[in-house]
């Protein structure tokens, strides 16, 4: 590692991506901007990532390699928080990457901003079998800046164009991060990101996003998001309700984060329908939360949509199984295979 201090610290944690995690690493190794530590924490990889890892390590000074236990995404990512000297950092996924420009695009942005302004940038969804045809580096014609203050950021938390429940895309600051003793939950699994997320925003002076295109997100044939239902799928509930009751909430934001909560715990039951995984101890806890968010009514607005869906839930889960069933297989239908979300 060079004497000199690093700037930006490029956080990846992995396991059991040996056939992903090359081009994560090298895409970090070929920033344009070179004051950067990469930290690569293997969360107990049984295949060949830690092999993969050690050999770029030996090549480049800037690599710090650690390996642990398997212990989870938030472990990994809370431990390289701790092992950082950087004044920034960014969280990378071991099956995606940033573009050659990516960070000297970040800290630009971000020096030329007051103190303690998040930067984000845009993404891209890459299909795994589509690789060959979309590597090279791509950003938009126009570029377009929002500034958004993190009391009105908190409204759109649930926006997709925001990627405010993902830790990616945006450069931290980590003297936010450790004088406030902000960290990934390591007892919730999904919705982990967007909690620290939420926690960060409590600090910042202002959300800027840029339009333009500097992250690459692969979409794995084989990952989470397009697996069957799994139980620890609900600790998002958990992670949307550690929102809600924060008390630094305004009724403003409280009111929009309650049907946040409503519609995620809904599309995660509808999810659990229909791979036909909910179990009763499942639909208890759905069913608990969902009764607890709509006790709330007499103080805040919920929308007509999702208090029906609610209500039948609540009263006809069966018959809220059917509806979403025959939804599905019209939308699978009419994709030829392809399945799309259906939760809306």
């Amino acid at each position: 590692m060079d004497n000199k201090k690093p700037l930006v610290a490029i956080i990846i944690p992995a396991y059991n991506v040996s056939k992903y995690i090359h081009r994560a690493i090298l895409s970090s190794i070929k920033q344009t901007f070179t004051q950067i530590e990469i930290i690569i924490i293997d969360d107990g990889s049984n295949d060949n990532t830690w092999q993969i890892i050690q050999d770029y390590a030996k090549k480049d000074s800037r690599i710090i390699a650690i390996k642990q236990n398997n212990c989870g995404v938030s472990s990994a990512r809370n431990k390289a928080i701790t092992i950082a000297r950087s004044e920034y950092c960014v969280f990378l996924d071991a099956d995606d990457w940033i573009n050659s420009d990516t960070l000297e695009f970040l800290v630009d942005k971000v020096k030329s901003r007051e103190k303690n302004a998040l930067v984000s940038v845009d993404k891209r969804f890459v299909e795994e079998n589509s690789l060959d045809e979309t590597l090279n580096d791509i950003s938009k014609s126009k570029e377009t800046l929002e500034k958004i203050s993190p009391q009105k950021l908190l409204h759109y938390f649930g926006n997709p164009k925001y990627s405010l429940k993902s830790a990616c895309f945006k450069l931290f600051k980590l003297e936010i991060i450790k004088t406030n003793k902000i960290k990934f939950r390591e007892n919730i699994s999904h919705g982990e990101d967007g909690l620290f997320v939420f926690e960060y925003l409590h600090y910042i002076s202002n959300f800027y996003y840029f339009n333009n295109i500097k992250w690459n997100i692969l979409k794995r044939r084989d990952s989470a998001s397009r697996s069957v239902f799994n139980p620890k799928f609900l600790t998002a509930i958990d992670a949307a309700n550690l929102m809600l009751y924060d008390k630094r909430n305004t009724q403003e934001i409280k009111q929009y984060l309650l049907n946040y909560c409503i519609k995620n715990a809904l599309d995660l039951i509808i999810y659990a329908f229909l791979s036909d995984k909910e179990t009763k101890s499942d639909y208890i806890f759905v069913h608990h939360n969902i009764k607890s968010y709509l006790s709330q009514i007499r103080f805040f607005k919920i929308n007509k949509k999702l208090l029906i869906k609610s209500l039948l839930f609540l009263f006809f889960p069966q018959t809220l199984k059917f509806i979403f069933k025959i939804r599905h297989s019209f939308s699978l239908g009419a994709k030829n295979g392809k399945s799309e979300n259906t939760f809306n």
